[in-house]
């Protein structure tokens, strides 16, 4: 909790900022998309708040049928963030169900996943020097995913989120999108497991239809 406090405060902080330039008679264009990042790897801590239109990398959507389990992989989320140090961080938001959630509205998606919390899973991996450190690794025979066989190689997982208002913006061509409010803990290791880092994300993201 003391991370989400320390987050909020950043967003906040930029917010005032903005307030203080409209009061003062500068026309100033809000950006009500503003995600922020904060990404604590082995206790050194980095933040990245940006807007839809200054993305650190793409974001992507999709979903694919696992024919072996019968089931669908709904996946979106950043692929490639830049990070001190010669880093990059990339995760995604996973459903792995037999629903099929691209039919759902944006307020049926909140109200599922309200409902099924257990259904929101996370892949994180990061990327420093030669090696990859990531909390599961799976293999992807053909168009399957086989996302039922993953290797689950993290340890003292946690993962917790709050989902907020359902909002409509332009630069997202008046998508309606789920804020998201989501702190994961985890040490995550090379697929040998020879190696290791402890990491903190916290995010505020949108969180799209498929």
């Amino acid at each position: 909790m003391r991370s989400y406090i320390y987050l909020f405060t950043l967003l906040l902080i930029i917010c005032s900022c903005k307030d203080d330039d409209m009061q003062s008679g500068t026309q100033v264009e809000k950006d009500e998309t503003e995600s922020a990042i904060l990404l604590t790897i082995d206790g050194a801590e980095e933040s990245i708040i940006f807007g839809c239109q200054s993305a650190p990398s793409l974001y992507s959507v999709g979903y694919r049928q696992d024919g072996s389990a019968g089931k669908y992989l709904y996946d979106q989320g950043y692929q490639k963030i830049p990070l001190q140090e010669n880093r990059a961080l990339a995760f995604d938001l996973i459903m792995y169900t037999d629903i099929q959630i691209e039919e759902l509205s944006a307020s049926e998606l909140k109200e599922l996943l309200e409902t099924n919390p257990q259904l929101l899973e996370i892949e994180v991996s990061l990327e420093e020097n030669d090696l990859v450190y990531q909390n599961q690794f799976q293999e992807l025979p053909s168009l399957q995913s086989d996302y039922a066989n993953k290797k689950i190689v993290a340890e003292n997982e946690v993962l917790n989120f709050e989902l907020g208002e359902i909002k409509s913006f332009e630069c997202f061509d008046d998508a309606s999108k789920i804020v998201l409010n989501l702190e994961y803990q985890a040490i995550i290791k090379t697929k040998d497991q020879q190696d290791q880092k402890s990491i903190s994300l916290n995010l505020q993201i949108f969180l799209g239809e498929w």
